[in-house]
């Protein structure tokens, strides 16, 4: 993994996590896991807790 790339992916991943995770089906939803545990959750939470209601 990519250290100096995390925080971009965690941005793009925690927005659309954001932004899909009522539409996001059992099928999807264990990868989706997957790359939370892979990128740095802290700025993942970061981003989703900034995202509009």
């Amino acid at each position: 993994m990519q250290s100096h790339q995390t925080g971009e992916n965690a941005k793009w991943v925690g927005i659309s996590i954001a932004g899909c995770l009522d539409s996001i089906t059992p099928l999807v939803r264990p990868q989706i896991q997957g790359l939370i545990l892979c990128l740095d959750f802290r700025e993942a939470h970061i981003y989703i807790t900034h995202l509009p209601p």
